[in-house]
């Protein structure tokens, strides 16, 4: 007796269909990694300076925003960049927070958009151009304050000097350099990134990866 050959299903679509998925899936999740990397970058430190000397030891943190914090073996304690003698860079860290908080509301809508559209919901052209710009955009943003804080930094700290030495021929550490190291008269010092600048550059990871992933899709037509 003759049976009916079996016709198998197609699966291409549901296959193409489960891919575009995963890929919005992945441009949600790797959106929400940068926006919380840059949210913490937020209320972290972007330089630190330890000095040490005779066992007494102190760390001073520029934080974005108005205040910096002193931690000496005494105490510690929090003041505003302008109280500090440094009203320059208090203003360059205040840009620094604007920044931070604009790009992390960047990768929020993204991180939306890309489950917007895993319930079926398609976007125009107009908003997947918009979407990669936005991308690209904090792609770029993050990378300039990566750049320009280490550079800017230094220079106003010299325009306010604070402690009256930047002239001198031994500065302070911070008029000089954005990292570095320095043992002068028994005391040692230490400077640097902290660990919101290293945060910054960390978001450009997840960024970099979800513009990929949705240069891609969008290279397709909308679906």
């Amino acid at each position: 007796m003759l049976r009916a050959p079996a016709i198998t299903p197609t699966t291409s679509s549901a296959t193409a269909a489960a891919s575009a998925g995963k890929r919005r899936w992945s441009s949600a999740g790797l959106g929400a990694l940068a926006g919380v990397l840059l949210l913490l970058g937020a209320s972290s430190p972007w330089w630190y300076l330890t000095s040490s000397s005779s066992g007494t030891s102190s760390i001073v943190e520029f934080y974005p925003g108005g205040l910096l914090h002193l931690v000496t073996s005494g105490g510690g304690g929090t003041t505003s960049y302008t109280q500090a003698g440094a009203p320059s860079v208090g203003v360059l860290y205040e840009v620094v927070l604007g920044a931070l908080l604009g790009l992390t509301l960047v990768v929020a809508v993204i991180a939306a958009d890309a489950l917007r559209r895993e319930r079926g919901t398609p976007g125009s052209r107009t908003v997947r151009r918009a979407i990669r710009l936005g991308l690209l955009g904090a792609i770029v943003g993050c990378a300039v304050m990566a750049v320009a804080v280490p550079i800017a930094q230094p220079a106003l700290y010299r325009w306010d000097d604070p402690t009256g030495a930047c002239g001198a021929a031994q500065p302070p550490p911070a008029c000089g350099s954005f990292w570095g190291s320095t043992s002068r008269s028994g005391v040692a010092s230490t400077w640097g990134a902290g660990a919101g600048w290293w945060l910054d550059v960390l978001a450009i990871v997840p960024l970099g990866v979800t513009r990929a992933i949705e240069r891609r899709r969008y290279l397709r037509p909308a679906s």
